[in-house]
């Protein structure tokens, strides 16, 4: 369950960082404490979410 929970508060802040077009100076409270990192570049983009020992990272290579 906790996988599921990470996956699911990393894809609602990459739709978020996408409808947002970016802006990182958002403030969202949730009940437990998430450190959550997008990068995006012409040729690659990642999104990760580390929450205590827990991480998930997404990546990939634009064509």
């Amino acid at each position: 369950m906790r996988t599921v929970e990470l996956c699911r508060v990393l894809y609602e802040e990459t739709r978020d960082y996408r409808f947002h077009q970016g802006e990182k100076e958002r403030e969202k409270n949730f009940s437990r404490q998430y450190q959550v990192s997008i990068q995006q570049s012409a040729s690659y983009q990642s999104a990760q979410i580390i929450a205590g020992e827990e991480q998930l990272l997404i990546e990939s290579k634009n064509p």
